[in-house]
């Protein structure tokens, strides 16, 4: 037992065990905090009983760093606490690590985007936004994700399997027991334990590379070219933004490197699932602009962003800056009048 201290004194609360894995899955919702371990930073509620690859993973959860936690509930009471749980939970982190953030986000209808909203360190500013929204693809991509196993008991063998997997795998794994104390007031107290955790900064994170000589140079000279119609953002390695005034964030042009590829591009997004009239359009446009920069140079990209589309203006990685730089000004001038006239407004 264990006593909380009131205005009237201390009452004693007692252990009570929970009546079924809904009761410890919902304490989880409401405070994902109970995973965390000192130093981290403050979670959010990706998704519940979020659907992966025909199966369900408990909870998901998004912290601070932009990385995602998979939370598999389990109670004393179910065999597979001592049997399958493991191999469940690394299951949903292999299916996890094949989705792009736009499809995990369609995946929970938006939760994603709303929970980098709300921990990016700017919530109001677009570059703030979209850097976040880059790192979380990026550790996605990576396969960087966090396991917790949350019981309410913990078998002496599930700890050592747990321990083993966390003392010779790179990811972040812990076993956490969470206790439920109730008094006579119903009041409820949720006390966690971590029984593993793995070392701190064990997960990979993504190599952070030098940004493309060529990439800067070709940015920094369409720069005088842009005026007034908007500004270029990010500081990632192999990407800047050019968003257009007025324009929803999610339609943009963005110059890219592909050090796999060894390419530079002159690209036009569209990652926003409610402009649909614009992703059907896409084909049309690309086609129509073949002509004025050659057949060979204009991609179009049906499976950009989950489905949603993008046209691309590709050179190999060795071309002047000038001519990319150039590109993306024609590439501009070309489309956004078309672009701006079947966009569907308003948007955030």
């Amino acid at each position: 037992m264990i006593y909380l201290k009131t205005s009237s004194g201390f009452r004693r609360m007692d252990a009570v065990p929970f009546g079924c894995e809904q009761q410890l899955h919902d304490a989880l919702v409401e405070c994902p905090a109970l995973v965390l371990v000192d130093g981290e930073t403050v979670m959010q509620v990706v998704g519940s009983k979020v659907k992966l690859d025909g199966d369900e993973a408990d909870i998901v959860l998004l912290d601070g760093d932009m990385l995602l936690t998979v939370v598999e509930v389990k109670l004393q009471t179910n065999g597979d606490a001592r049997r399958t749980i493991v191999g469940q939970v690394f299951d949903y982190v292999s299916s996890l690590a094949q989705m792009s953030f736009d499809q995990l986000d369609e995946q929970v209808d938006g939760a994603l985007t709303k929970a980098v909203e709300k921990l990016s360190a700017d919530a109001d500013n677009e570059i703030a936004f979209e850097e976040s929204r880059k790192k979380c693809g990026a550790f996605l991509k990576a396969g960087n994700i966090r396991v917790a196993i949350v019981v309410d008991e913990a078998p002496n063998k599930l700890i050592r399997i747990m321990q083993y997997l966390s003392d010779q795998s790179n990811l972040d794994i812990r076993l956490v027991r969470i206790k439920q104390y109730i008094n006579e007031e119903d009041q409820k107290m949720y006390v966690p334990e971590i029984l593993v955790c793995s070392a701190s900064g064990k997960t990979l994170l993504p190599a952070m590379n030098q940004t493309n000589e060529k990439l800067i140079a070709a940015v920094e000279k369409f720069e005088d070219k842009l005026g007034d119609q908007g500004r270029v953002v990010g500081t990632g390695s192999t990407y800047r933004q050019v968003q257009i005034l007025d324009w929803p964030r999610l339609v943009h042009y963005e110059f890219m490197h592909s050090k796999r590829n060894s390419t530079l591009s002159a690209e036009l997004h569209v990652e926003d699932a409610k402009q649909k009239r614009l992703t059907d359009a896409l084909p049309g446009i690309a086609q129509s602009i073949k002509s004025g920069f050659g057949s060979n140079n204009v991609v179009y990209d049906s499976s950009w962003s989950n489905g949603k589309g993008r046209i691309r203006l590709v050179f190999p990685d060795d071309v002047e800056p000038s001519a990319v730089s150039d590109a993306m000004a024609e590439l501009i001038q070309a489309t956004k009048e078309k672009v701006s006239g079947i966009l569907d407004f308003p948007h955030r």
